[in-house]
């Protein structure tokens, strides 16, 4: 079974995995500070909304994989409207970070697009503030200014952003792709 901070999950067939989700709850807090606004430079502890109903059943679900020989997450793909100045490029700049350092994946290939790169970045930007301010972050990713990438020297992953033209963009294996502003 899966465990973190001692707490070992021994479900079998699709369950809710509790420290799965607390895991990825416990990055937010953690690991990631707000990057503007009144909350600025604090720790990153997730609206009840955030964390309730999509962060704990985004990586708290799981069923067994064949394929994989191990339980993935149930939920493989999760469309999320939120309204204007609801911090929507500050939480997605979490969730790109976390699947890029912290969900157990080497080589993850983390994409950010819109429908040019200037959009792109409005979450791009966030998750580089955030690299910046958390010491442990700052020391593990590397920022590439030309490609806009921040990249996981520990385990090749990588957080890309992208325009979401396809023109000269085939080819991409992600392990996370977040679209904004569709």
């Amino acid at each position: 079974g899966y465990t973190f901070r001692g707490e070992t999950c021994t479900a079998r067939g699709p369950h809710y995995c509790k420290p799965r989700a607390d895991r990825a709850v416990a990055f937010f807090a953690e690991k990631l500070l707000h990057t503007k606004g009144p909350r600025k430079r604090t720790r990153f502890v997730l609206a009840d909304w955030q964390e309730l109903e999509v962060t704990r059943p985004i990586f708290g679900e799981v069923v067994y994989s064949e394929e994989w020989g191990q339980y993935v997450r149930r939920y493989r793909i999760v469309y999320l409207v939120m309204a204007r100045k609801n911090g929507k490029s500050e939480y997605g700049a979490g969730l790109v970070l976390l699947l890029t350092v912290a969900d157990d994946e080497d080589v993850a290939e983390v994409y950010g697009a819109a429908i040019d790169t200037k959009q792109a970045g409005k979450v791009f930007e966030p998750a580089q503030i955030m690299v910046a301010l958390e010491p442990s972050l700052s020391k593990r990713l590397r920022h590439y200014k030309n490609t806009r990438r921040l990249y996981d020297e520990k385990t090749f992953s990588y957080y890309e952003v992208i325009c979401s033209d396809p023109g000269g963009e085939l080819g991409h294996g992600p392990h996370g792709f977040i679209l904004d502003e569709v």
